[in-house]
């Protein structure tokens, strides 16, 4: 069963900047808003990246979905300012503490899902669950300096040509998203198809004299692999307290073995209320290319957490 979804514009000043995006309530604004769902998309994707998931969502559902710094609508950092995952953290808290939400569910995707999991980690009271779509830890052999080193080597890489971005067509642009995305250890897994690339593609581009170009911060393409190294990540997620729902596309972007991943998610059950990992399907964008294959256990997870909002409310 699908609702109707009338998107409104949501402009956030966080102090350097402004974040852009869009709101919702799921059945229509006259529904009483009982479910408050925040989404933080993933690296060089943008706040449409959900936008299939929507329609099938429990009524009542209210939805803030924000581009991150540095993509989409949102403003890009000022000079001499740096992309990681708590200066993701920080916008976010800047973000949600401007619009006055101080309970809500998470859904992530890939580095949505890092910037999630620090949130739950530093402000555990506010968040009542996180949905998340692929999104563990990198898998890498290099020791931490070698990560910090190949970071700072590559931020300063990018800012040298910031202002440097192509001029190409529609189409082109359509076949950049979905090459760009490609996965696999032979690299010929797709992950976004040209139908699901467009939808990421009102965000991503803007016109210009000749065609069109990318709206995000070319800095924004670094990855900061070292906040994601060894036990900085194992322990940021042993200190999320609320229920999970993971996402495991068969087709994972995280190459790990059944064990390796079995450790993983032994780490998430160490405190967490519950966690619950649903495999699905297709691959790292499975939520985006095929919505419906995840709405099932999604919808499932959201109602559960939907009655339990409503019995807390009726008893204040």
């Amino acid at each position: 069963m699908t609702s109707q979804v009338e998107w409104s514009e949501v402009v956030v000043d966080v102090g350097w900047g402004e974040l852009r995006g869009k709101r919702c309530i799921v059945g229509s604004y006259d529904t009483a808003p009982v479910l408050r769902i925040f989404g933080i998309h993933g690296w060089m994707d943008n706040s449409n990246t959900y936008d299939g998931l929507i329609p099938g969502l429990p009524s009542g559902s209210e939805l803030c979905l924000l581009d991150l710094p540095g993509h989409g609508y949102s403003d890009h950092l000022p000079d001499g300012a740096y992309y990681n995952v708590l200066t993701y953290v920080i916008s976010v808290r800047a973000a949600l503490l401007k619009l006055g939400w101080n309970s809500f569910a998470l859904f992530t995707h890939s580095l949505g899902g890092v910037i999630g999991y620090f949130y739950a980690a530093l402000f555990p009271k506010e968040v009542s669950a996180i949905i998340s779509f692929d999104s563990l830890k990198y898998k890498y052999e290099s020791e931490f300096l070698s990560a910090m080193r190949s970071d700072v080597n590559t931020i300063l890489r990018y800012e040298k040509d910031v202002n440097s971005s192509p001029i190409f067509s529609e189409e082109e642009a359509i076949r950049r998203i979905v090459k760009s995305r490609m996965g696999g250890p032979n690299n010929d897994i797709v992950n976004v198809d040209e139908d699901s690339a467009r939808i990421l593609l009102a965000r991503m581009v803007k016109p210009v004299s000749g065609g069109l170009t990318w709206r995000h911060d070319r800095r924004a393409l670094t990855r900061m692999k070292m906040l994601f190294h060894g036990y900085t990540w194992s322990y940021i997620v042993m200190q999320i307290k609320c229920p999970v729902l993971y996402f495991h596309p068969f087709f994972s972007f995280y190459d790990f073995t059944a064990f390796e991943r079995r450790n993983i998610f032994d780490i998430f059950k160490s405190k967490a209320k519950s966690f619950k990992c649903v495999e699905v399907e297709g691959a790292h964008h499975v939520h985006l290319t095929h919505p419906h294959r995840v709405l099932p256990a999604l919808t499932e997870f959201l109602v559960k957490l939907k009655e339990t909002t409503e019995i807390s409310q009726s008893k204040l």
